[in-house]
Formats: structure tokens, sequence, C-alpha cells
């Protein structure tokens, strides 16, 4: 299941704030490596063992002040980690990095 919506109330460091509070675990900052108070967006995952893995995509809009969000809520861990793992084949066999794919193939 996805879903978005615009915040107008929040910013990406309010519900980042939110987020973590609730045991949310940061994956990147937006910019790359820009410091929280910094940021104009994150990509965040949320869930254990007992819940489902939530990824929360975070996009502060042009005006400011305000953030659009996106959840993709994966329907099992197996899931989420299916996709972490096309992730990782695409980034090995798309980018060149030691030729991982020719080693799978």
């Amino acid at each position: 299941m996805t879903f978005s919506s615009k915040l107008p109330e929040e910013t990406p460091q309010s519900l980042w704030k939110d987020l973590s509070e609730r045991g949310a675990r940061m994956i990147m900052t937006i910019p790359c490596n820009s410091k929280v108070e910094d940021m104009s967006g994150f990509i965040s995952i949320c869930g254990d063992q007992s819940d489902l893995p939530i990824l929360t995509v975070c996009v502060e809009t042009p005006l400011k002040n305000k953030c659009i969000v996106s959840n993709i809520v994966f329907s099992s861990p197996e899931h989420y980690e299916s996709i972490l793992n096309k992730l990782v084949i695409d980034f090995s066999c798309n980018f060149n990095v030691l030729s991982y794919c020719e080693k799978i193939v």
C-alpha cells in the first residue's frame, strides 16, 4: 500500500522528530549527508520484527515550511527484503560495481 499527502503544518525536521520518537531510522537526508537541521527532505524506515516495514520519503515544498510525504507500507518483512535485494542487483548491474551481475549470471 502506498499513500502520499501534503502536510502544510509540517517541515521535514518536525516530521522527522515525530517519526524518530516512534522508532524510525534515517536512511538518508536530502540533500545527501546534510545535517537534520539543514535538510530539505529525508528517507526513513520504520518497523521491526512485529510490524510491517514502512518506507517514508519526505520532501520540502519550494515554499518551505511545508512538505510532501509518500509512505510505502510493505506487506511483509520478506517483501521489504525482496525490494532491497532488487535495488542492490540494479545498482550492481547498472552502475558497474565489481561486475556483480557477471558473477550471478
